[in-house]
């Protein structure tokens, strides 16, 4: 079970590291919002996924507004192994707003 939930992780970052790129599932988000451009799992699924931000990152420009170019989150996966046991997976990553700039 930990290969599959493994796999669901990684799924979740690609789809992550889709910002700023067109034709993405996740078209349309910013740093800001990118935690909520998540994976539908199956209805029934074994499985249970989550995307929390750790951590955001600002820049304040000389005598500017601080605003937020980077957030690193976790990505979890959670389930239930043989003997009923919770397990999870967790694994970090980082979503810049420079990500896949398209100019």
């Amino acid at each position: 079970m930990f290969v599959e939930a493994k796999q669901i992780a990684e799924s979740q970052i690609a789809l992550l590291q889709t910002l700023n790129t067109t034709g993405s599932d996740c078209e349309g988000k910013t740093v800001e919002n990118i935690q909520s451009c998540q994976l539908t799992l199956n209805e029934g699924s074994l499985y249970s996924l989550s995307v929390t931000p750790t951590k955001t990152l600002q820049h304040t420009p000389a005598g500017g507004v601080a605003a937020t170019y980077a957030k690193i989150m976790d990505v979890k996966v959670s389930w239930n192994d043989r003997n009923g046991t919770a397990q999870s997976l967790s694994l970090p990553i980082s979503v810049s707003k420079f990500t896949n700039l398209l100019d």
